[in-house]
């Protein structure tokens, strides 16, 4: 109840005005409710009052990080280190991440360099070189320094969650499940519980009624949907909670569950014996032969949309943006102008996917398709699941990056080709050519940090022998 903190916050300033410690409060309720702006005004008093405040610089340089604005954030903080007295260890940490959140890998490994030279802050310096050593595509060194940072400090729980990045993103999935609901502690998971209905942990299910709080992103609960089957099928009555836009189409491809969209009313007379986050399941459940993720779409969405498909052409659809925070977009979206290589292939039409194009985006796409894309209805593709879905449908093959049209695609069952970046989500482990969760999805990779040509190059090749060959017939 973000309204009330803020109340009950304002009385306490209103007692004692000069309290840095309650300026920052107010900043972390603000960042909450996602007034990051009026959030950097309170923690900029909290400084005013105190120098050496040093939470209230971090806050700062989050919320910059939260904007969008990973350099003024590193900027802010190196200014912060020439005034402040003390306890500098968190500073030097997150000027680390945000050089790896902006790729910057040299510059991050100086500052390291220099904290191994001085002997400070073993465990976390061991624990942000492993990350840099993950993001350079060297697992076996980032598990090296992990098991170090463990071993020079059992407690270092963001080590820990490194670790369970690491072991998933390799597919060794006995150890990273267990690890992965630390998720929880480094935010990086949203904990979702009800009432007093206790934790479900492998317990057996038989006549028992069980809630699941679906993760974060349309993506993951496509994903994590492969293990819906394993719970209701042992389980008296299995219900869903998952994002408004899929409860048609999850509840036409699992009818044994009962789903239901994130604010719709729960039975408050349906006594439920547990409850789980999808993403913890898989730790209680044999994945070993489970099913690859699929989605069965009713007939009905078809007459969602009409294509008029390219004639004797490969029709293909396309996305070419992906991630929500700052550091996921900088990595898994291209550029339009990267895709020109595409775009003049003959035997080819492509169909714009994205959504939310804004009409710099269109001017771009014309310039460098010399017209070649056809654009669906703007609106009907921001708002219904269903039209992108019955979209997909109609392609003959699907190429976008790393965002919510490579998981609808591949759990439809289309060809679909995801780009990658060098150092892509553990959800698409490290060098496999397919995808672990999408048998229809392959994967092509960048060859360097941010060389997107690499991986269009790829595309292009594949898809060029494709359109001239017998292969072809099958779709036209």
């Amino acid at each position: 109840d973000y309204p009330k903190a803020i109340e009950y916050i304002d009385a306490a300033l209103d007692l004692n005005p000069t309290s840095c410690h309650y300026h920052h409060r107010k900043s972390k309720i603000l960042i909450n409710q996602k007034q990051i702006s009026s959030a950097i005004v309170q923690a900029q008093i909290a400084i005013n009052l105190d120098y050496d405040f040093t939470e209230a610089y971090l806050t700062i340089a989050h919320c910059h990080q939260l904007l969008g604005r990973p350099n003024r954030a590193i900027k802010f903080l190196k200014n912060a280190l020439k005034k402040i007295k003390n306890n500098h260890q968190k500073f030097f940490v997150n000027l680390i991440d945000l050089h790896i959140e902006l790729m910057q890998y040299q510059k991050a490994q100086s500052i390291l360099n220099i904290l191994a030279k001085n002997s400070l802050f073993t465990s976390e310096r061991l624990g942000l070189q492993a990350v840099i050593y993950r993001e350079l595509n060297e697992p076996n060194k980032s598990l090296a320094c992990l098991t170090s940072a463990l071993q020079e400090d059992t407690t270092n729980i963001i080590a820990k969650w490194n670790l369970c990045l690491l072991y998933l993103k390799n597919k060794s999935f006995n150890n990273g499940w267990p690890l992965y609901d630390l998720g929880f502690a480094v935010c990086q998971r949203h904990l979702k519980t009800y009432k007093n209905i206790p934790i479900w942990k492998g317990e057996p299910l038989q006549q028992k009624d069980i809630l699941i709080f679906n993760e974060q992103g349309i993506g993951d609960e496509i994903m994590f949907s492969r293990y819906y089957s394993s719970i209701y099928s042992q389980s008296a009555l299995c219900t869903i909670i998952c994002d408004p836009k899929l409860v048609e189409i999850f509840t036409h491809s699992h009818p044994e569950a009962e789903f239901l969209g994130y604010h719709a009313p729960i039975n408050k007379n349906q006594a439920y014996d547990y409850v789980i986050n999808a993403g913890s399941i898989p730790q209680y459940v044999d994945s070993s032969n489970l099913a690859s993720v699929s989605l069965n779409i009713p007939q009905h969405y078809k007459k969602l949309i009409n294509i008029q498909k390219a004639k004797k052409q490969l029709n293909i659809g396309f996305s070419w943006k992906g991630g929500v925070e700052y550091r996921d977009k900088i990595r898994r979206s291209t550029r339009i102008r990267n895709w020109q290589a595409l775009f003049d292939l003959p035997g080819c039409h492509f169909w714009c996917l994205q959504r939310s194009l804004t009409e710099q985006d269109k001017q771009l796409i014309n310039k460098f398709s010399m017209n070649n894309v056809s654009y669906l209805d703007d609106e009907e593709l921001n708002s219904d699941l269903n039209f992108t879905v019955a979209a997909i449908e109609q392609m003959d093959i699907i190429i976008t990056v790393d965002n919510t049209i490579a998981h609808l695609s591949g759990a439809l069952g289309i060809k679909t080709w995801c780009l990658l970046p060098f150092c892509a989500d553990w959800r698409w482990t490290f060098n496999d050519a397919k995808s672990y969760w999408y048998s229809d999805v392959e994967l092509i990779r960048q060859k360097t940090p941010r060389d997107w040509d690499s991986a269009i190059e790829q595309a292009r090749n594949k898809l060029f022998q494709l359109a001239q060959s017998k292969d072809l017939k099958k779709f036209i």
